[in-house]
């Protein structure tokens, strides 16, 4: 069977600049999948977390450099998907520093796809000219849909 197939859940981690809505953000990858597909966010952005007016959809997390503790540790792990929450799927559209790596480390995940990522976690690294996220998410789940598990 297709990695990819009606069923699969997604994580899509991306970093945000801490400016666009993130609602908007949301809305931006809803069309890449069907009904029965689900799809949460892990935004990961080096912005402090702003105080005011910080709206979060629902299965749609942010993690600012100001939810880090001296240590390097996440403050709160309310900020991630419960310990309970499994995700067939991670597709990581950016790149990332060594703390938010660790945070992706400790997720529940079956497959990590990146972009021409060397790193050890990564299941499957995909080569191509698409640059901006929705292409790279488009294109991984058009390379998944042919790939068995």
């Amino acid at each position: 069977m297709p990695i990819c197939h009606p069923n699969t859940s997604f994580l899509l981690i991306l970093s945000w600049d801490g400016i666009e809505r993130i609602s908007q953000v949301k809305d931006l990858f809803r069309p890449c999948f069907e009904d029965k597909q689900h799809f949460e966010i892990l935004l990961l952005t080096d912005a402090k977390r702003p105080k005011e007016n910080f709206e979060i959809p629902g299965r749609t997390y942010v993690i600012s450099k100001s939810d880090f503790g001296l240590t390097g540790k996440l403050k709160s792990k309310k900020l991630l998907p419960t310990e309970y929450t499994h995700f067939d799927v991670a597709i990581m559209l950016s790149d990332f520093t060594g703390k938010q790596e660790k945070v992706i480390r400790s997720l529940n995940i079956r497959h990590v796809v990146g972009f021409g990522d060397e790193r050890e976690f990564v299941d499957i690294n995909l080569v191509g000219s698409h640059h901006q996220p929705l292409e790279k998410v488009l294109f991984a789940k058009q390379i998944l849909s042919k790939i068995s598990d």
